[in-house]
């Protein structure tokens, strides 16, 4: 098996998530891939026995929309990348800290906080509820349980230090969602957003994503940006009504390979 650290490869193993779905996955590394380089995309696949390809795909080159079609490709999701600048939001006069108030208008109970680790199992409930429709679910040759399973890694790992904050929007000492923060360079970023599913729709969602510009703003973050899905209307409408907008649209595609 070649090495994933060839920078000539035209893909690269992922060490991760081969680990965890325990069989070879690998990724294009380009955006665009016209049919010389898809031919050695393919190639490579062969020559490391890969299972699975992810190709995130620029849809506005034909080129590389072509390959993914006429390759066996299929569409598992739309990526939407979403942007807030801070040039025009007034400057954070407190830090989130443990326990810290914020309420909203719509229901001042409302508190977000620093996660802490006995937050783990709720927030763990709320983030396998939550992903259901991501595009390890919506490809069936995942096992679902496994597709749930990821998530739940993930939020673990985040309140285990991974990102460097996890905020926790909760009522009377419940918790009703999460945030994950990584706060590396000038631009921030959203990890993963989990609201409870009984809580959605109440403003949950509007106090939590308001506590986090604040706290990425505190920072000293410029900007702040976010992915999701283009079948999550819901998550849209939550991050456009904070000040974000689309800044980027990509398309992921899955091809399966019979080894």
């Amino acid at each position: 098996m070649k090495s994933s650290s060839d920078a000539a490869a035209p893909c690269t193993l992922l060490p991760w998530d081969t680990q965890f779905f325990g069989f070879p996955i690998g990724r294009v590394t380009a955006e665009r891939v016209d049919a010389a380089a898809g031919a050695r995309v393919l190639a490579w696949c062969d020559e490391n026995a890969v299972r699975c390809l992810y190709f995130l795909c620029d849809p506005n080159d034909d080129d590389s929309v072509s390959f993914a079609e006429q390759s066996a490709f299929h569409m598992v999701d739309i990526r939407i990348t979403m942007t807030a600048r801070f040039h025009d939001r007034p400057r954070a006069t407190t830090e989130v800290k443990e326990g810290a108030q914020r309420g909203s208008a719509i229901d001042p109970q409302l508190v977000v906080r620093k996660a802490r680790a006995e937050d783990g199992s709720d927030l763990v409930g709320i983030a396998e509820a939550n992903y259901e429709t991501t595009r390890f679910s919506w490809d069936k040759h995942f096992d679902r349980d496994k597709a749930r399973e990821l998530y739940r890694v993930w939020i673990e790992r985040s309140v285990n230090g991974w990102a460097d904050r996890t905020l926790v929007v909760e009522r009377a000492g419940v918790a009703l969602g999460f945030v994950t923060l990584h706060l590396d360079g000038p631009r921030a970023r959203i990890g993963l957003v989990g609201i409870d599913k009984d809580a959605q729709g109440r403003g949950v969602g509007g106090a939590l994503i308001a506590a986090a510009l604040d706290d990425v703003r505190a920072h000293g973050n410029d900007e702040i940006e976010v992915t999701t899905q283009g079948r999550n209307v819901a998550a849209q409408a939550l991050y456009q009504g904070a000040g974000f907008r689309a800044s980027d649209l990509r398309v992921w595609y899955h091809r399966w390979f019979a080894r």
